[in-house]
């Protein structure tokens, strides 16, 4: 009995600490080896954001934070195209950009009862 509970802990602990995590990754425009990638305006930076979790029929129970990049939040639906348009284009305006180019999104998840799910985000920050 004492094994199946410390297995079940160790188990939750592992789910814990691989779920419910959020980034953000910004390319200044430093790093663009001097090309141009934007046709009108100057390119100040490139911006990604990523999160993923876990959620129960379509209801979120771990996901990362849009707020504290990193952590993860509970009950909340961050993983989702509208959340990371949110999340780059905060970090583009933080970034001193007037606009932001080429915005695409995507999300996946598998799973049926207990659904693993995956969005990202990334955009081009102009001037």
């Amino acid at each position: 009995m004492r094994k199946s509970i410390i297995a079940a802990s160790l188990a939750m602990a592992a789910l814990f600490a691989v779920t419910g995590c959020s980034s953000v990754q910004v390319a200044k425009s430093s790093d663009f080896n001097g090309q141009d990638v934007v046709t009108s305006g100057n390119a100040i930076g490139h911006v990604a954001a990523t999160t993923h979790g876990i959620y129960f029929l379509k209801w979120p129970l771990i996901t990362g934070s849009g707020d504290d990049i990193g952590m993860p939040c509970f009950l909340t639906d961050t993983v989702n195209p509208n959340f990371l348009a949110g999340m780059v284009t905060r970090e583009a305006k933080s970034m001193g950009g007037k606009e932001v180019i080429d915005l695409t999104t995507a999300s996946s998840g598998s799973g049926f009862l207990i659904k693993y799910k995956y969005a990202s985000a990334s955009a081009t920050v102009v001037d």
